[in-house]
This record gives C-alpha cells, sequence and structure tokens, in this order.
C-alpha cells in the first residue's frame, strides 16, 4: 500500500508540474515538448514574417517596418462580447472575411485600430507589411514567405530574411483547431528586421497620389518623377487589391494587372511630338490657319473635337484647344519619316526597363510604308491610328520638355541596406540624350503653360506657381453601351517656372483628358506645395 500511494503521488506531482507549466508557457520549444509528448499538433501563426524592408529614397519603410497593434485570436475560445469587440476595431479584413476566419475556428492575426482584450484575444504589437502603397508594383508572397510578382518577386534574394521570424504557437487538434486552456508559445525574435531595398519612390508623394487616386482615378495609373534625379516618386494603378487575401481578386478582371507596364490609346499628347519634329525641321508653324472643324487626307476626312472650327488660330492657340486639323496640316509639312524619328527620340516603342524583372511593354509605333498613306498620317498626327504609349512613354514627354530638350534615364531601385544600415547602391550610370534644342523645348513649354492658362488643360492649373501640360482623349475603338470608350490623359511639369516633378496621369473611360485627367493633376500639385513639397520658385 506504501508504495501505491508513493507512485500515486509521484505520478500526480508530474501532472501538476506539467499543468503549471502550460499555465506558464511562453516558449514554442516547451509547446512542441507538450504536443510530443500528448501526441497533439502544434500550428504557428505568423507575427512578423522572414523578410525585408522595402524603403522609400528617405528611408521610410513603404512595405514591413510599420507596427501596429493587433491581436491572436483563437476561435475556439472566444466569447460573443470578445468576437463583437474584434468586429468593431479589426482593420484590414472584410466583416465577411473576419467572420469566415473566426467560423473555421483556427487560431489567426488580425490587425486593429486600437489595443483590445477579452476572452480568446491576445493584445500584442506586430509588423504589418502592407499598407495600400504602390501596391501593384509592391506585389505580394506566396504561403512560403517569398516574393510571388512586382519587387517582393524582383528582390526575394535580398528581402527573404530567414531566421528573422517571429510567431506564436498554439497547441491545436487534428482539425487545426487551437485547444482552449494551453497556452500560447512564441518563437523566433520580436525584434523588426532591419535589412532591405530602397527605392526611389518618395512615400509622402505617394500617399497624396493614392488619396487623389481613390477619390478621381477608378480605373488606371498615375506617375510621378523627380525632373532632376529621374527617380519615380510615385507608382499608382486602379483597380487595386489586397495581397493578404489574393484569391478573392483572381477572377474580378483587371485588379491585379500593373497597368503602368501595360500599353495604352495616345492621343493628343503626341501632339507635342509634332510639334518638336516640326521646330526641329526649321518650319515656321503656321499663323493663321483657318480650322473648319475638319482635315480631308486623301480620301478621308478627320474631325476637330470642335464640330464647328476653332476658326484662325496659331500654334498656341492650337495646341492649348488641342485643334486636330491644324496637327494634321502641320505633319504633313513635316513628313512622315520627320514625325516618325522625332516619336523614337522621345522614347516610343522602345521598352523602359529597371532592370531585376521590372519592364514596361515597348507599346506600338506604325511602320513607315504605312504613313505613306495621308490618311494615316493624319490619324498619327494626333496620336490615333497604330500607336499605343505606356504611361511611363507618356511621363518621359513630359520630362523632356521639363528638362529642356533633355531625355535623362528614370530609375526605380536605390540600393541595399543591410542590417546595421550600411547603404550598397543600385544604380547604374545615368544616362541623357539630347532630343530637341532648349528653344525647341521653351517654345513648347510656353504652349503647355497656355494650355493650363485656357486650354484643354484648365483644371490641372495650380492656386500658387503655374502648371505646364497637355491632355488627351485618347479614342479606343472600344464601344460599351452604344458610347466609346476613351483612355483619358494628362501629362505635364510643376511648377512650369522651375521644372521639379513631371506627372502622368491615365483614366481609364474617362469622359476627356480635362474633365477627367487634368483635375487629377491640378489636386496632387496643389497637395505636394501644400505639404511642403514643392521648393519655392525665386
Amino acid at each position: 500500500k506504501k508504495r501505491i500511494l508513493v507512485s500515486f503521488f509521484i505520478i500526480l506531482s508530474l501532472f501538476i508540474g506539467m499543468a503549471a507549466r502550460l499555465v506558464y508557457l511562453s516558449g514554442g520549444r516547451e509547446i512542441a515538448q507538450y504536443a510530443s509528448v500528448t501526441g497533439s499538433r502544434v500550428i504557428s501563426v505568423g507575427i512578423n514574417g522572414a523578410r525585408g524592408v522595402i524603403y522609400d529614397r528617405n528611408g521610410v519603410p513603404l512595405v514591413g517596418g510599420e507596427e501596429r497593434d493587433a491581436v491572436l485570436c483563437e476561435p475556439m475560445s472566444l466569447d460573443e462580447e470578445a468576437a463583437d469587440l474584434l468586429r468593431a476595431h479589426a482593420v484590414g479584413m472584410t466583416a465577411e472575411q473576419l467572420n469566415r476566419a473566426i467560423s473555421v475556428g483556427r487560431p489567426f492575426l488580425a490587425y486593429v485600430d486600437e489595443p483590445i482584450t477579452g476572452r480568446g484575444l491576445t493584445g500584442l504589437r506586430a509588423l504589418a507589411r502592407y499598407g495600400g502603397l504602390a501596391q501593384h508594383l509592391m506585389g505580394y508572397l506566396d504561403d512560403q514567405g517569398h516574393g510571388v510578382v512586382g519587387i517582393e518577386a524582383a528582390m526575394d534574394e535580398q528581402l527573404y530574411a530567414e531566421g528573422y521570424s517571429y510567431t506564436a504557437l498554439f497547441t491545436s487538434d487534428a482539425a487545426r483547431r487551437a485547444l482552449s486552456g494551453y497556452g500560447i508559445g512564441f518563437e523566433g525574435s520580436a525584434a523588426p528586421v532591419k535589412k532591405g531595398v530602397m527605392l526611389s519612390l518618395d512615400r509622402e508623394i505617394q500617399e497624396i497620389c493614392e488619396v487623389v487616386a481613390e477619390e478621381k482615378v477608378e480605373r488606371g495609373v498615375i506617375l510621378v518623377s523627380d525632373v532632376k534625379s529621374g527617380q519615380i516618386c510615385a507608382w499608382v494603378s486602379r483597380p487595386t487589391y489586397d495581397p493578404l487575401h489574393v484569391e478573392e481578386y483572381l477572377e474580378q478582371g483587371d485588379a491585379m494587372l500593373n497597368k503602368a507596364l501595360h500599353a495604352y490609346c495616345c492621343g493628343s499628347i503626341f501632339k507635342i511630338i509634332v510639334t518638336a519634329a516640326a521646330l526641329e525641321s526649321g518650319i515656321e508653324l503656321p499663323k493663321d490657319y483657318v480650322c473648319t472643324g475638319a482635315f480631308t487626307a486623301g480620301e478621308h476626312t478627320l474631325s476637330c473635337a470642335k464640330m464647328e472650327g476653332h476658326g484662325v488660330v496659331d500654334a498656341t492657340a492650337a495646341f492649348a484647344q488641342s485643334c486636330n486639323p491644324y496637327f494634321c496640316h502641320l505633319a504633313s509639312l513635316v513628313g512622315a519619316q520627320g514625325v516618325l524619328e522625332m516619336a523614337e527620340k522621345f522614347g516610343l516603342g522602345q521598352a523602359t526597363d529597371f532592370g531585376y524583372g521590372i519592364k514596361t511593354a515597348e507599346g506600338r509605333l506604325p511602320a513607315l510604308r504605312d504613313l505613306s498613306v495621308a490618311a494615316a498620317l493624319a490619324n498619327f498626327s494626333i496620336g490615333q491610328g497604330d500607336l499605343q504609349v505606356t504611361p511611363l512613354q507618356v511621363l518621359g514627354i513630359g520630362s523632356v520638355i521639363a528638362n529642356g530638350g533633355v531625355r535623362q534615364s528614370v530609375h526605380l531601385f536605390e540600393g541595399i541596406r543591410d542590417e546595421k544600415g550600411n547603404h550598397t547602391s543600385l544604380i547604374n550610370k545615368t544616362s541623357s540624350l539630347r532630343v530637341v534644342s532648349e528653344s525647341t523645348a521653351a517654345q513648347i513649354r510656353e504652349m503647355m503653360v497656355a494650355s493650363t492658362r485656357s486650354g484643354s488643360g484648365t483644371p490641372a492649373a495650380s492656386s500658387v506657381y503655374h502648371s505646364a501640360v497637355k491632355t488627351s482623349s485618347a479614342e479606343t475603338g472600344i464601344y460599351e453601351d452604344g458610347k466609346q470608350v476613351l483612355h483619358t490623359w494628362v501629362t505635364g511639369f510643376y511648377p512650369a517656372e522651375d521644372p521639379q516633378y513631371v506627372i502622368a496621369v491615365l483614366v481609364e473611360g474617362g469622359k476627356s483628358g480635362y474633365s477627367s485627367a487634368a483635375p487629377v493633376f491640378g489636386k496632387i500639385v496643389d497637395q505636394m506645395y501644400g505639404c511642403g513639397l514643392i521648393e519655392p520658385v525665386i
């Protein structure tokens, strides 16, 4: 009896010790050991992934590195009061996504707008990887923590940080539901990863563009570049998607398409190139052209946007009012070869390659032999016909004029940062090519200012300095509900007096460049000025 009693107390002591240990579990090793002893399972919930940070040009995180309030939720332990509290404060998840996660029963991490506590909820601080900035450019991760597309894929080797993950461990049943009362283990280090990649984007400018896009660009692109450095400062594509729930967007049309990399119909922005070709050829721009509302090219007639015609116009008025017949006539004076060669000098028909797999489409230019037909040249002169451009090429058109006639290479990758903060530059030697003379660029710049003062670009005007823009309302040949879909554009720079930033905007399905794209430009530059991002013009 004595021997049995001793054995009983030994077993009881072991059981109590194990139970007490479970109450105070804080290490992943203990959870794993206990699961091994009892035959139960261990499931993990990532808190901070094994991933480096994507920084902007000022060293501010764009992806990763942003600590937020969060909770670890154990649905099997959740009561109604705690569930309602979570529904009221969860961010980054729709009500449907949250309810689905709770109903499945497996533990998960949720970000909240303020610290909360409740049964089945463990509050903590966690690094949120994505904040919705430049999402199509940033890309997303697979279930192994590796990049699938975008910067995440292009720089996967530099961003993957094996050994830096921080994970919560739960004891679970066969259905991977956390067992109530068994505690939570933590594995890895909660210290944030500092290594990463630095891009040319500017978080402040990116945030401004995201807000404006949310209000004014349902489908399209916004790009901003630094005139002097060639840095791409903002990159927005709409519609966007949630990188944590990619599966919900795979069948939603173009939600996951990075539109800045693709080509679209061009329209009247091409008139900048026709004007440049004429000036560089030594052709005097007609001062008293009579626009009757149409231009006859062989057996074909091309209409002006103003059906009754603009009457007598000079180059500045024709540019500001986007008079089609004027530029059809001007292109006929230059000739097909001169216009086509100028388009190539501006970078049309050529891909923009940032390296590391980030590369745009080439767009499309017509063959010279096809432009021998008068109607084809007339169409080409107003940016229609067999012509397609990427948003980055449109940005480049504005950049050439802003840079006094020089085409400067743009870049996206700034460098790599190690865990100690040491920086290795990724910028290749920048290149520049004079496309047109300073005099030609200056004349076109004045036309672009005139467009903003009294023409199709007036909604792009700023309340502080002058804007210099050209708009487009490109016909696509696509019809919806009996109406032709337009690709509406604006490209230009600000301030016109001392160009600092170039902006290109595409609004798919817009009404016109005037009413859909130009207001986006105007709002962006005013907000940039208000945030102190525009240096004073002396």
